[in-house]
């Protein structure tokens, strides 16, 4: 019997396109999704990624994409690594094939200069031997959407671009995006965003949903603790949505107080995984939702 070549290389955008569907079948765990919508930073076109696969002769069998991008801290601004994506096939899990796509990846930020490589999973364990640790805790409410809600609620539309972009330059911990960015995210990406107005001017935004990621979370808005507080129940009311889940950034406090008399269980996630790889790469952050691989 003649045994497959075993090989882990980068991928073309063309390999990465074909592969769309087998990965998010391996994400979700269910066939007939696309990635495309939900991970645009990743399978744009133009998209500035690397992807990585390893595979057994000519067949992917695990993958791991990372973008870079910079990010505003609890202590200075840093150059960051966000690795998404990550996925084996179920016929091929315990073979060392993710970790030796990590492992990979980790020498190629290290040799960059990157600051600190940042992802998202609940396989705590698996990532802790991989040098990966807890970045920090975000609080998640379950919402109860309230009888009153606010007026200016409307839905997001592109006009609003710039104003959401500087809502979201005046976040203290984020990844930083400029206008083009924020189109891509929000325009790329299928997800229900809205806005709150007062005198012609927007105040805040949110979103909720994200393609196969999110479902049925708010994960991402800007303006001020009130103005937010206002906002999401009003978006509930406009989606028809009788309860939700809220994603709340560590320095949130003030919007958690407003909410909570409104939710039904609150409880604390992680924020992120992180490794860092220089002693600036050791601080506190929070990601938004948009900026989720």
């Amino acid at each position: 019997m003649t045994v497959a070549t075993r090989q882990t290389r980068e991928l073309t955008h063309d390999e990465l396109v074909a592969a769309d569907a087998r990965l998010a079948e391996w994400l979700v765990g269910e066939p007939g999704h696309s990635l495309l919508d939900t991970y645009p930073q990743i399978f744009a076109p133009d998209a500035e990624v690397a992807a990585y696969g390893a595979f057994e002769g000519d067949s992917l069998r695990s993958h791991a994409a990372v973008r870079r991008v910079r990010m505003s801290t609890s202590q200075a601004t840093l150059e960051a690594s966000l690795v998404g994506v990550v996925a084996t096939d179920p016929t091929a899990r315990g073979a060392q094939l993710a970790s030796g796509i990590l492992h990979r990846i980790a020498d190629r930020e290290i040799e960059a200069g990157q600051d600190i490589i940042v992802l998202w999973s609940d396989l705590w364990e698996f990532y802790a031997k991989l040098g990966y640790a807890v970045a920090g805790v975000q609080a998640e409410l379950s919402l109860t959407r309230p009888e009153q809600h606010a007026d200016g609620c409307r839905p997001f539309v592109t006009d609003d671009l710039d104003a959401i972009t500087e809502l979201h330059a005046a976040k203290p911990w984020r990844v930083i995006r400029d206008r083009a960015e924020m189109q891509r995210l929000t325009t790329e990406t299928r997800t229900d965003g809205f806005v709150l107005e007062r005198d012609d001017t927007v105040v805040a935004y949110a979103f909720h949903g994200k393609g196969v990621d999110f479902p049925g979370w708010w994960h991402e808005f800007g303006g001020s603790d009130e103005d937010v507080a206002a906002l999401i129940p009003a978006a509930m009311h406009a989606l028809d949505q009788p309860t939700a889940t809220v994603l709340l950034p560590p320095y949130r406090n003030e919007l958690l107080d407003r909410l909570v008399p409104h939710g039904t269980s609150l409880q604390e996630g992680a924020v992120a995984l992180c490794k860092p790889l220089t002693d600036r790469g050791r601080c506190q952050f929070f990601i938004d939702g948009l900026d989720s691989v």
